[in-house]
């Protein structure tokens, strides 16, 4: 009975949203951002210039700003 809480939340969500169908078709980014109160950005690992972020170690130097 431990996991009474997680289809609780489900539901909360969908009715926030209406219903079940309307808070399927939204992204996982904004569910997280819904469930968390969070700001999300979505950064392409296979772009050019994430790459380049990547090796010069400013990606996780950013990541890290976010998460202070």
């Amino acid at each position: 009975m431990n996991e009474f809480w997680v289809p609780l939340c489900e539901k909360a969500y969908a009715k926030l949203h209406g219903n079940y169908e309307t808070a399927l078709e939204g992204t996982l980014v904004e569910g997280l951002t819904d469930l968390t109160a969070g700001v999300s950005e979505k950064i392409n690992l296979s772009e050019l210039s994430s790459v380049q972020k990547q090796d010069g170690g400013h990606l996780w130097t950013l990541m890290k700003s976010y998460f202070n």
